[in-house]
């Protein structure tokens, strides 16, 4: 049974997630006042070295994320980070779990009480079925395209398939529960 809970409004720029479903996932914005345990909202300005170091200019939207989860004190998040599917010396599940550490780190550094979060590394294995028509490098790519290997591969042009791998490569959070004890 899923639970909601009704928060007060706060403005957030910098998130290009929307409230709606889309196959088997329910989104959401940070500025939505009403959560659903199970939705999603994808952090796009949550972007990482491909070399596996930290982030790239993700400030903004990390500070932006712990003044929602302070402003949202009854959630419980788990923060997703996937790859892309191409080999790396390290597994692509160790680097995205470290990823998710990393940011969840951050969070507790800022104040956010650990018991509120969850670090999750996907690894390849959830390759994104697009929410929406999307324009990564230039490129679009239609609304419903699953990026699986083979689609990927299937690009004729390198840099248009450099441009789905890059909409593969993700940060998400997701409301594990909306009625947590502060």
């Amino acid at each position: 049974m899923k639970k909601t809970v009704i928060f007060i409004c706060i403005i957030l720029i910098g998130f290009q997630s929307f409230s709606q479903k889309s196959g088997d996932k329910t989104y959401f914005l940070l500025t939505d006042t009403v959560f659903t345990e199970g939705s999603y909202c994808i952090l796009p300005d949550i972007i990482f070295n491909l070399s596996g170091g930290g982030w790239i200019d993700s400030q903004g939207m990390l500070d932006s994320i712990v003044l929602f989860l302070k402003k949202n004190s009854t959630l419980i998040v788990e923060i997703g980070c996937h790859t892309d599917s191409r080999p790396i010396p390290m597994t692509n599940d160790t680097l995205t779990q470290r990823r998710a550490i990393r940011i969840i780190e951050y969070f507790i550094e800022k104040g956010i009480d650990p018991k509120r979060l969850v670090a999750k590394g996907y690894g390849e294995h959830e390759p994104r079925k697009l929410e929406k028509d999307m324009v990564s490098r230039g490129f679009t790519f239609k609304k419903g395209t699953l990026l699986i290997p083979a689609y990927i591969n299937s690009i004729a042009d390198r840099q248009e398939k450099e441009a789905a791998h890059d909409l593969n490569r993700r940060t998400e959070m997701k409301i594990l529960r909306v009625d947590a004890k502060p």
